[in-house]
């Protein structure tokens, strides 16, 4: 099965999360990561990963889109949310922080639905952008 990087990162994140500081401790040696323990392999693993997307955006011919850069956002806030939620116990779901506060179950239903919203009013954009064009094209 083939996997994208985010996947694989992902596949990673949720192996580890919960890890405690003895297990994080323990010899680790595979290739390079031979001396430091497994977190500090999982740090190496983690500066690879920043260096590729270095790599990754040198090789780009021009500078990012302003809606490139809005949708890089997007996907770093994506890869944080889920990074705190790999650590998130079933439980934990429904309790709030406080009284009158919303439960994280609650928080991700309303963002989750905003984020839904957002879409209908982009591909809304989008189709009259794209409807416009072919108007003026035909003109």
């Amino acid at each position: 099965m083939s996997r994208t990087v985010t996947q694989a990162v992902e596949e990673l994140v949720r192996a580890t999360v919960r890890l405690s500081d003895e297990d994080m401790g323990r010899e680790w040696k595979w290739r390079d990561y031979d001396d430091e323990g497994l977190r500090f392999a999982l740090l190496l693993t983690h500066h690879e990963l920043r260096d590729l997307a270095v790599r990754i955006a040198a090789l780009r011919r021009s500078e990012p889109s302003q809606a490139e850069r809005i949708l890089a956002q997007y996907h770093q806030t994506y890869r944080d949310l889920t990074g705190v939620l790999a650590a998130a116990l079933t439980e934990d779901l429904d309790r709030a922080a406080a009284e009158g506060e919303w439960s994280l179950r609650e928080a991700l239903t309303h963002m989750l639905r905003t984020e839904h919203g957002f879409l209908a009013r982009i591909r809304f954009a989008l189709e009259r952008a794209t409807a416009s064009s072919r108007s003026i094209a035909a003109s």
